[in-house]
């Protein structure tokens, strides 16, 4: 070694990761906790799990911090209390926009009939706390919202919307998706108020809106404008028979836009054609709890010209169609129906095993079966029955769902398989 000569210049210096590069990181170590816990993205249970990570730069606490506070989740008047006495800009660093991306308020309630003294609490542990008001869903709503563009209402005891929070959620300049919950069993054992009418005064102050979810019973007296829901694409409801006039009010209003449909129901729905046809025209994917056993014959007599994906992500044990149910006008243009591999064990392996290849012959487009895995849980599928598949020109592909893969990965994947096919 040459004596006097300056080492320091010869060492390596640290680089520092782009910003890109350090939130792509963290985004796919978040989805391998969520994976592992089968929790939702950026759930509770997994980002405090990263925390520690602040520590090896400032890029780096930037973006855990904004990783840690893209889902808020809320569901009793005590944790909504904290957040409303104690947040502070400084919690993610001053000039800096407010990282909540994704709001979810549970345990809402509008109000209580004025003439019931009954006292509503939510148990949180093994202690009890009011549920969330209106009061305080406005103000966690102005003071997160800046950024939010998902929004999830989950109401019991009561449900509407009042003035202060239909102004408060037109102010959500990138609000895409929308949701509002409610269980049924507050609604049973409840004197609260139902508001409806204010719903429909709701979807009229967010025509940006491109997915909506709708899990409540009581729409009765809903009304829209003709402006409402002008850019929907995705709509999920749960199907009833006193609901359907009000879901295919939605449909009629959305036809122009609407693309996609998810609906649970109970049992067999009657009335489902009356809610799809408004858009049996433009529809491209149905995703239904139990289709097969459950769709009236009404609607497996309609033939929707555009519908290229069918799913089912749950089917109660009751008797099956035979395999001639492919032969129904629903499943003449379907070329990939999803299903998760729990219920094609089944489902397919004791109708096609036995079945001939020439089955497949009355749906000639039907060319994908994408089967769907939940977290690590994985069902053997019968390699004689993908076998059967592969002889009646139909692929199979596997993919998880960690915990829930939305319609539009549904969709996107279905479509990338679909021209791997045909270059194949």
């Amino acid at each position: 070694m040459i004596e006097g000569t300056d080492q320091s210049h010869h060492q390596a210096q640290p680089v520092e990761l782009p910003f890109e590069i350090i939130t792509y990181i963290v985004d796919f170590f978040v989805d391998l906790l969520d994976e592992d816990s089968g929790s939702g993205a950026g759930s509770s249970t997994s980002s405090p799990k990263l925390l520690p990570l602040r520590l090896i730069s400032k890029s780096w606490s930037k973006v855990i911090i904004q990783t840690y506070f893209r889902t808020i989740r809320l569901d009793n008047s005590k944790r909504v209390q904290i957040i409303l006495d104690n947040w502070t800009d400084a919690l993610y660093g001053p000039n800096q926009p407010c990282p909540v991306k994704h709001l979810y308020i549970g345990d809402l309630m509008y109000n209580l009939d004025p003439d019931s003294k009954a006292e509503c609490k939510v148990k949180v542990g093994r202690k009890e706390s009011p549920p969330v008001s209106i009061d305080q869903a406005v103000r966690l709503i102005n003071l997160l919202g800046a950024n939010i563009y998902h929004l999830s209402l989950a109401y019991s005891w009561s449900m509407g919307i009042s003035p202060a929070m239909l102004e408060a959620v037109k102010a959500l300049e990138d609000l895409e998706e929308l949701r509002i919950l409610h269980h049924e069993t507050y609604y049973r054992k409840s004197r609260g108020t139902y508001d409806s009418k204010s719903l429909g005064d709701l979807l009229a102050v967010v025509p940006q809106l491109e997915c909506l979810t709708l899990r409540y019973h009581k729409l009765d007296g809903m009304q829209l404008e003709a402006i409402s829901l002008a850019n929907l694409r995705q709509f999920t409801f749960t199907s009833a028979q006193h609901n359907a006039k009000e879901i295919a009010h939605i449909c009629e209003t959305a036809k122009n836009s609407l693309t996609v449909v998810e609906f649970h129901s109970e049992g067999l729905v009657n009335d489902l054609d009356i809610i799809l046809a408004p858009i049996q025209a433009n529809l491209e994917g149905c995703f239904a709890y139990g289709y097969g056993c459950q769709l009236p014959e009404s609607v497996l007599k309609m033939e929707f010209p555009k519908l290229r994906v069918l799913g089912r992500t749950d089917c109660p044990k009751q008797k099956r169609y035979p395999m001639d149910w492919l032969d129904w006008p629903m499943f003449r243009n379907v070329r990939t129906i999803v299903q998760d591999t729990y219920q094609a064990e089944g489902d397919w392996i004791k109708t096609l095993e036995p079945a001939s290849p020439e089955c497949f012959q009355v749906v000639p487009k039907l060319k994908l079966m994408i089967f769907t895995m939940v977290g690590y849980d994985m069902y053997p599928i019968s390699p004689k029955m993908v076998e059967v598949f592969k002889k009646g020109g139909v692929e199979c592909y596997y993919t998880y769902e960690t915990p829930h893969l939305e319609l539009d990965d549904i969709m996107e994947l279905e479509l990338d398989l679909h021209e791997l096919d045909e270059d194949t």
